[in-house]
């Protein structure tokens, strides 16, 4: 193992563990936390709403569920990432560290984290709509693209908050505007016509189609969303990693 796989594995793994090492019941934190959201989510929605899932999907809670579930990782991995450069300075000015290690080991730690709540979205469903299809393992393949996705964008970030400190200030407003404008909490369908491009132009609207397609219904997810997504996602990837390769050269001087 190289130098620099070894020091990624290691900041992943001193990350997990520093999640849950101070609470009493720790790593089941993150199978509870799933379960206390889709029971919320049933009360709200079904119970006390009385709100209709769209055609195909018989659980309103699980349609809501896997829509938090990536959006809450994504939304972490980028916060995190914005301000992991500055946060470990002394690192960064450490002869030969490479700053890009620096986003990836959190969203790695957040895509591991993510799949404990997979662990219990995919029974649930099954339980659900009365099978369990072999099609619920396309999400590993969509998983990497998501962290591709978030990865080119926290790189971008990243370097941006050391030349513009109000970036991580920013990112907060716009994450609760792009937060609102994908459909997590209602359908596609709710959004108004006149901003149907808007909707279609938004890569995480067709990351949600394609994660309940794959865990939600048991269903091929569209062609259209996963072309789309993989292309917005190795975009991203590429254009973020050129950023920080040009500009970590100057990570020293300036945090």
């Amino acid at each position: 193992m190289s130098p620099h796989a070894k020091l990624l594995k290691d900041l992943v793994v001193k990350d997990l563990q520093a999640r849950y090492r101070t609470s009493v019941m720790g790593f089941f934190w993150s199978v509870i936390n799933p379960l206390i959201m889709v029971g919320l989510f049933t009360f709200l929605f079904s119970l006390l709403l009385n709100v209709r899932p769209p055609a195909g999907i018989r659980s309103f809670a699980l349609y809501v569920f896997s829509g938090v579930l990536p959006w809450f990782t994504i939304q972490e991995a980028l916060y995190r990432s914005t301000n992991s450069i500055l946060e470990n300075s002394s690192l960064v000015k450490t002869i030969r560290f490479p700053a890009s290690i620096l986003p990836l080991y959190l969203v790695i730690s957040g895509i591991i984290n993510e799949s404990i709540g997979l662990v219990v979205l995919v029974p649930l469903a099954a339980y659900s709509q009365g099978e369990l299809s072999p099609v619920f393992l396309l999400i590993i393949p969509i998983l990497v693209l998501q962290a591709m996705f978030c990865l080119g964008l926290g790189w971008i970030l990243a370097t941006l908050q050391v030349y513009v400190r109000d970036t991580v200030q920013l990112l907060g407003v716009v994450l609760m505007v792009w937060m609102y404008l994908t459909p997590i909490f209602y359908p596609p369908d709710a959004m108004p016509p006149a901003y149907s491009l808007l909707l279609q132009a938004n890569p995480l609207h067709h990351l949600l189609l394609i994660y309940r397609s794959v865990l939600v219904e048991f269903e091929l997810p569209q062609p259209r969303a996963v072309l789309f997504f993989a292309t917005a996602s190795l975009a991203l990837f590429y254009w973020g990693y050129g950023v920080i390769r040009r500009r970590g050269r100057s990570f020293a001087d300036l945090v």
